[in-house]
């Protein structure tokens, strides 16, 4: 067994976590400085999610609903009228990611964005606020 074996060996996540949060980047850059930093910072959120899965707490990047399923008929709906991703959010009053994820859910296919249309309705709206100015 060579002595590059026997030193640099991988830590475990949760101690990269533990020196990470309680000491600091550092600290964990000097103790593990044969890992790259972009490693050391994938061991510790490893090392976190393995402490949280421990205690019970739900992993934190798990996909929590934040939509009933009548509000994800009621965005597909919205969707087929508008046919604007932009327009059924502020119908519906979600975000446009959320309007993203509930139509690919839903298999609905978002068509690219027109960009005529979208510069005909700036020139538009700036010809109103010019009008209301």
């Amino acid at each position: 067994m060579s002595v590059d074996l026997a030193v640099y060996i991988r830590p475990r996540p949760t101690v990269v976590a533990d020196v990470w949060d309680y000491c600091s980047p550092e600290a964990a850059q000097e103790r593990w400085h044969w890992l790259k930093p972009h490693q050391l910072v994938r061991l510790a959120c490893e090392g976190r999610r393995l402490r949280r899965v421990a205690v019970g707490a739900p992993a934190r990047h798990s996909q929590a609903r934040s939509t009933t399923p009548v509000e994800d008929a009621a965005v597909v709906e919205a969707f087929r009228r508008t046919g604007t991703v932009a327009d059924t959010g502020v119908e519906t009053g979600q975000t446009y990611w959320v309007v993203m994820r509930i139509l690919r859910e839903a298999g609905v296919t978002v068509p690219p964005v027109d960009r005529y249309a979208t510069a005909a309705k700036a020139a538009e709206t700036k010809r109103q606020r010019r009008i209301a100015a």
